[in-house]
């Protein structure tokens, strides 16, 4: 995430909320990805993981965020996937 001292207290709430969306992302991502884990033919797992991997590598989490959408995507896999 980005640091937020640098910036004006009156844009506090949007990075927050700007964060917020990204940690709830975040752990949706996660929790299709445990259910993959779980059952790899899980057809809604399968769709949410590819929904959230297609916001990840967006435009708009790029604005919202300063991380590597696709190193993300990487490093939250090697948690669930062997």
């Amino acid at each position: 995430m980005q640091n937020t001292n640098s910036f004006p207290s009156n844009m506090q709430g949007w990075l927050n909320l700007a964060q917020a969306v990204v940690k709830v992302a975040a752990s949706d991502y996660r929790f299709a990805l445990k259910r993959l884990a779980a059952d790899p033919d899980n057809k809604s797992a399968q769709l949410d993981a590819e929904e959230l991997e297609t916001f990840f590598r967006s435009g708009w989490f790029h604005i919202l965020c300063s991380l590597d959408g696709d190193q993300l995507i990487i490093d939250m896999r090697k948690e669930y996937i062997k």
